[in-house]
């Protein structure tokens, strides 16, 4: 006799197909949820590993060590895979709209759709390339690449965006084509790049010493770093930056990394959003709107308790973090998420990491040899860690981390020997 099926007691829909959900399907293939009949919809097949593009792009790592075969992962999860855009959701009927195969109806609704780009420049949209989203960059990056590679006269490639996402972009590209131009036996002498940014300086969220030392690095390599220069066109057959405060400057490829947005499907099916679109959820991920829709990662703007604040983040260990507490409240064993923000970046030998997001310190602790490049900076605010970002220390960054989630106050003396 052929065993009886389940009975679909539960449907679980999970929209995109994101680093979250990837978390998210490995648990649910871990630990299956009787009665439940889980559905993944994706716009795309592979789900890209934001983290590791800078790594990609350079040449580090390849396609299929960067990207999730979403295929095999649903089912390992015992999840129906729908390949096909969402582009909105009717609450009131509990379904999902798609763009190609009918409404999808759930009683568990979760989204993982990350980021767009900010492509509100006029010109801007079949001119640049954007790096958001990321599911849609390589591709694009492929024929970019490739256009840079052909070309023996002057080349000029900007990067639009002073954030770290803008510059290590543009220095992982600088390296990927330096070194694919030596494979060939030519200089990459023809090549020019440069990096606009509408701030007074370039990574403004970082503390002073590392943006110097990236200041260093981008004019070691020749990069043209233009500040105050907010793009407020893209003018002519070409690609030529008009800024907002006068002047211009012409490129034959332009990267765009600034502000990230929503997509715009969220807030026209009514969830409660930010002024960028980003979904509002509570800190049990849950959205304010509906208790049984939840969102994780770049998408979502979340409170949190350490902080004292809403916050946006974009970065692994958020997505990761937060599909594991959505999957926990799916579960019912879930509680309220309150992760200590942490970054981190590799740039050549240097590695960097941050975690908190300091606001109104007072006061700053050094840990080790600046000179070395090898220390943590503290900071400070009523006598607590507020947030810390260090050079090659990865210990010292551990160590920080325990000491802010204590929330205790800390001896300054004792922060600065690096012996304890």
């Amino acid at each position: 006799m052929t065993p009886a099926e389940e009975p679909v007691l539960k449907d679980v829909v999970l929209v995109g197909g994101g680093h979250s959900h990837g978390t998210v399907l490995k648990k649910f293939g871990m630990d299956p949820m009787p009665g439940v009949r889980r559905t993944l919809i994706s716009r795309d097949a592979y789900a890209p590993y934001s983290g590791m593009l800078p790594g990609l792009i350079a040449g580090h790592y390849t396609f299929e060590e960067t990207n999730i075969d979403l295929g095999p992962l649903a089912r390992f999860a015992k999840a129906r895979f729908l390949h096909d855009e969402v582009v909105g959701v009717d609450t009131s009927n509990r379904a999902v709209l798609c763009r190609e195969h009918p409404p999808v109806t759930f009683d568990v609704l979760s989204i993982n759709i990350g980021s767009t780009p900010g492509l509100r420049v006029p010109g801007a949209k079949g001119t640049v390339v954007p790096v958001k989203p990321i599911d849609g960059f390589w591709p694009k990056w492929e024929v970019l690449r490739d256009r840079c590679l052909q070309r023996r006269n002057e080349t000029h490639i900007g990067v639009v965006g002073g954030g770290a996402g803008g510059v290590e972009l543009l220095l992982s590209v600088q390296y990927s084509l330096d070194r694919l131009l030596e494979r060939q036996g030519r200089s990459s002498s023809h090549l020019h790049f440069h990096l606009a940014t509408s701030g007074d300086e370039i990574l403004t969220t970082h503390n002073s010493r590392v943006r110097a030392k990236f200041c260093r690095v981008l004019q070691e390599r020749g990069v043209e770093v233009m500040t105050n220069s907010k793009v407020a066109a893209i003018e002519g057959s070409g690609c030529r930056l008009a800024f907002e405060k006068g002047g211009g400057l012409a490129l034959d490829e332009v990267l765009w990394v600034t502000t990230a947005r929503a997509a715009s499907w969220p807030e026209e099916s009514g969830f409660d959003v930010d002024d960028r679109g980003f979904i509002r959820v509570r800190d049990t991920l849950q959205t304010m709107t509906d208790a049984d829709v939840f969102a994780a990662g770049d998408v979502t703007n979340h409170p949190n308790a350490l902080l004292g604040r809403r916050i946006r983040l974009e970065s692994w260990e958020n997505a990761q973090n937060q599909a594991i507490a959505t999957a926990k409240t799916m579960l019912d064993a879930g509680s309220a998420y309150g992760e200590i923000p942490w970054f981190w970046s590799d740039q050549y030998d240097v590695n960097i990491q941050l975690i908190g997001i300091p606001e109104g310190w007072t006061q700053t602790i050094t840990r080790g040899d600046r000179e070395s490049g090898q220390f943590i900076l503290f900071y400070l605010k009523d006598g607590q860690i507020d947030g810390a970002a260090a050079i090659n220390s990865p210990r010292d960054i551990r160590f920080a981390r325990r000491l802010m989630a204590a929330e205790k106050v800390v001896d300054p003396n004792q922060l600065a020997n690096p012996n304890i």
